[in-house]
């Protein structure tokens, strides 16, 4: 029997009520079948990933996700399937197929193991990484992608290693953002990677060099939101100091972030922080000047 004949031809082109009475009947049970699997996962994974720009109503794609769960409980499916992701072009997708990829790639990632698969692991967050980027400028598409990544690491917490470096490792502010937001429910996981991470933003947010993006601004704030006084005070007030002779008008919007997103009683360190300001006022570009005044 061909792939072709092996997989329903009426999968491609059923509709409405058929078309997921198809894949929660017909499909489940072939996704149960180790022999249909070790012999035709490359049509199963081509049929899937022919669903994704069709399949626009929530039923059709929970039914294709079903079956995509049940699958990779076999090594042929998973190895293929995780092969097919990584050679998709993440950045010519769909914003709507881009939620579809991440919570595909999320449940093979929980059949793979970070210290024997490292290398497959690391490129599918990476591939994450660009799904959460596009993801993460919508306000309800970044709640359903939280509810994806922070159910993923919870679940699997060996896999927080991998996203920590690929957060930091690539432009991604959606992977920062979910990194950090998963370490802000979970203080004891994401505390040896914390100061780390706290490095990084001094790095690339306040030392930037032009001012960042919204979207590189909002992905640090649940970190900025759990600072203590002795990190804010020893790492972040003199980094902030420090760039901002150097690059005033980046990192007083970076500054203006960090103070809206900051928890804590600055009170003994507002001296510090205004002497800074003053100076600034005093500068001699207008957008200088009146930057401290919005912060």
């Amino acid at each position: 029997m061909t792939d072709g004949d092996a997989i329903p031809q009426a999968s491609y082109t059923a509709q409405g009520k058929e078309r997921i009475r198809l894949w929660r009947n017909d499909m489940a049970e072939l996704a149960k079948d180790t022999g249909f699997l070790e012999a035709h996962s490359a049509a199963l994974v081509q049929l899937m990933l022919y669903t994704l720009p069709f399949y626009q109503d929530l039923d059709s794609q929970r039914a294709v996700l079903a079956t995509v769960r049940q699958a990779v409980n076999n090594g042929t499916f998973l190895k293929t399937l995780a092969g097919a992701l990584v050679k998709l072009d993440a950045a010519a997708v769909s914003r709507q197929e881009c939620f579809m990829l991440l919570c595909w790639t999320a449940v093979v990632l929980r059949h793979l193991q970070p210290q024997s698969a490292r290398k497959a692991v690391l490129r599918l967050v990476e591939c994450q990484a660009v799904y959460l980027s596009r993801l993460q400028s919508s306000p309800a598409n970044k709640q359903n992608m939280l509810k994806v990544t922070d159910r993923l690491l919870a679940a699997k917490p060996d896999l927080l290693a991998a996203y920590v470096e690929v957060a930091k490792g690539t432009d991604s502010p959606g992977m920062m953002y979910a990194v950090l937001h998963f370490g802000s429910q979970h203080p004891q996981q994401i505390a040896p990677y914390q100061q780390d991470l706290l490095r990084t933003y001094c790095d690339t947010i306040l030392g930037a060099k032009t001012p960042p993006a919204a979207e590189k601004l909002d992905a640090y704030s649940p970190l900025l939101a759990q600072l203590s006084q002795e990190q804010f005070r020893s790492t972040v007030l003199p980094a902030a100091q420090k760039f901002v002779k150097r690059t005033p008008e980046a990192a007083l919007v970076s500054m203006k972030a960090l103070f809206q997103a900051l928890q804590l009683d600055l009170s003994s360190n507002i001296a510090d922080v205004a002497e800074q300001l003053v100076k600034l006022m005093r500068g001699s570009k207008e957008s200088v000047r009146y930057e401290p005044l919005v912060t």
